[in-house]
């Protein structure tokens, strides 16, 4: 005899009955629990939105990055073209000043040599006797003149000193307009 006839000769025992029942319970009670997952529409429905849910957060998440690496960029070209811009203009402006220099300077020069030669030596013999003039009105004057007032005029005085260009060339221009003035009277 085989073992399959043994089995089917032998009668279980109580024992063998329960443990088979048992097992029995135990599959079927699976099946029923996966009977019941599949039908319960619910868990399936919140276990479609959590994973439909995660997906748009991925996404979300994604197009966020996204969105930020754009801005960074625009942000950047912005900042390039406004440094640009602003190079131009700098350039531009020390090419304007440069300009106004020179035409200014051309402009002296130019004044400088149609004023006939009798007229600057006029000017310059005028000067002379002006500053002898001056001394000797100063020496009077700084004689006549109390000691606060002095020091007032001495201070103006270096501020003068200081400014010396600034005072010439505003001379030197008062007298060719002076000059030009009377020229056109004449």
């Amino acid at each position: 005899m085989t073992d399959k006839s043994r089995k089917k000769d032998v009668t279980p025992t109580p024992e063998e009955l329960r443990e088979q029942a048992q097992g029995t319970r135990e599959e079927l009670g699976q099946t029923v629990e996966a009977l019941a997952a599949k039908a319960d529409i619910k868990a399936q429905a919140q276990q479609k939105a959590a994973k439909v849910k995660s997906q748009v957060q991925d996404k979300g998440t994604h197009a966020l990055h996204a969105a930020q690496d754009k801005s960074t960029h625009a942000l950047h070209a912005a900042q390039d073209k406004g440094t640009h811009a602003l190079h131009a203009a700098q350039d531009k402006s020390a090419h304007a000043l440069h300009f106004a220099q020179d035409k200014s300077a051309h402009a002296l020069h130019v004044a400088q040599d149609k004023t006939p030669e009798p007229v600057r030596e006029k000017a310059a013999h005028a000067k002379q006797q002006l500053t002898e003039t001056a001394h000797i009105v100063g020496e009077k004057i700084q004689d006549n003149t109390p000691e606060p007032v002095r020091d007032k005029v001495g201070r103006t005085a270096q501020l003068a000193r200081g400014n010396r260009t600034l005072l010439i060339a505003g001379a030197a221009a008062l007298a060719v307009i002076i000059l030009a003035r009377r020229r056109r009277k004449s």
